[in-house]
């Protein structure tokens, strides 16, 4: 997938956009305005890289030491309002740093100078012992949200209400399947 569609989709995801699924499909949709309408105006025309972070967690509830990387996006660091927390989950042969190496964050940076994105904090976890476990859907929500989240909090102030998750690969089946199992904890 490349990262403009990475990139769009995660846009679709902050944005909130649902469609009801008892309503016919619509063949000509609409635009969908994704601009959102917090954007902190001082980040808007700004050419700046976001600011990352790495933090080692020590899961109780997967039994393992992780590293997960955090990117404050855009002027995120700067952001007075709460930040949407964007999940990002890599391919199954991969880690935390598949993000960075495909360019996901400099695609984020970029559309957060140029307003079409809001800042966020973008939170990478290596999941690969996740991955290993068929059953370990809720386990990986429960990690994500009681032992990762906090420790993202402390450095950036977020928004649980605009929490999304994503993922490339078997991380994006993980996706789907952690917001399938959690549609209140994921817009």
């Amino acid at each position: 997938m490349s990262t403009n569609r990475l990139l769009a989709l995660a846009l679709v995801l902050l944005s909130g956009y649902t469609s009801a699924p008892s309503q016919p499909p619509i063949v000509n949709p609409p635009p969908v305005d994704l601009a959102p309408v917090d954007l902190a105006p001082e980040c808007a025309g700004r050419d700046q890289g976001g600011t990352d972070f790495e933090i080692a967690i020590n899961s109780t509830i997967l039994a393992i030491t992780e590293q997960v990387a955090v990117h404050l996006a855009g002027c995120a660091e700067d952001s007075r309002e709460p930040l949407p927390i964007l999940y990002l989950l890599h391919g199954a042969a991969a880690d935390e740093t598949q993000w960075p190496d495909v360019d996901i964050l400099v695609a984020i940076d970029a559309a957060v100078a140029h307003s079409t994105f809001p800042p966020v904090a973008v939170v990478m976890p290596d999941a690969a012992t996740a991955y290993r476990c068929g059953e370990c859907i809720g386990g990986l929500t429960a990690h994500l949200l009681a032992e990762i989240e906090p420790q993202v909090a402390a450095i950036a102030p977020i928004d649980p209400g605009r929490r999304s998750i994503g993922g490339i690969s078997r991380g994006g089946a993980f996706a789907l399947s952690v917001a399938a199992q959690s549609p209140r904890e994921f817009v």
